[in-house]
Formats: structure tokens, sequence, C-alpha cells
């Protein structure tokens, strides 16, 4: 997902569970919850499965409010990831 007023890459939707589709929850994940492995070309998320297990998901016909500030400082809380829109140096 992008943040079309600043151009920057706000979240990655991720696709867990379910059989061809049915039953699937998705997962908006903030970019800065990612870091990139130069040596294999891949991004990589830290976080245990059990976090994955109860992250706040939806599904593909019920799409959160990705503009409202709130829902989004509450996904970064919980990924424990700085906001995009927020000043300063990425947390390591």
């Amino acid at each position: 997902m992008i943040d079309m007023p600043s151009g920057c890459i706000a979240y990655v939707v991720l696709a867990c569970g379910g059989v061809y589709g049915i039953g699937e929850r998705l997962f908006a994940i903030p970019w800065a919850a990612f870091t990139f492995d130069p040596e294999r070309l891949r991004l990589v998320m830290n976080l245990e499965k059990s976090q994955l297990d109860s992250a706040p998901g939806f599904d593909s016909d019920h799409w959160p409010p990705m503009a409202d500030p709130q829902w989004a400082a509450t996904i970064h809380d919980y990924y424990g990831v700085r906001p995009y829109w927020a000043a300063g140096p990425r947390p390591q």
C-alpha cells in the first residue's frame, strides 16, 4: 500500500492461511517492520508466529480504514515500529 500524498510505502499486505484464497486473513504490516536482506534479495520480518496469529487482520471484502490516523497508529504500535510520517530516523 502506498501513501499517495507522500509517495511513501506505508504497508505490505500479507495473506496468510486459507486454501486457494478461501478463508485467508490479510494483514497490513508497516513497511518499517521489514528489513532488506541484500544477500538473498528479500524482505525479512522479525516476528514470532504467535504475534502474527494474534495480529489485527481483515479479509478481502472488509479492508480497514488505512487513511484513519488512529487505525494507522494502532497498527504501528502493534508491530513496535515508528510511523512513517513521524519525524526522525527509523528505530532499529
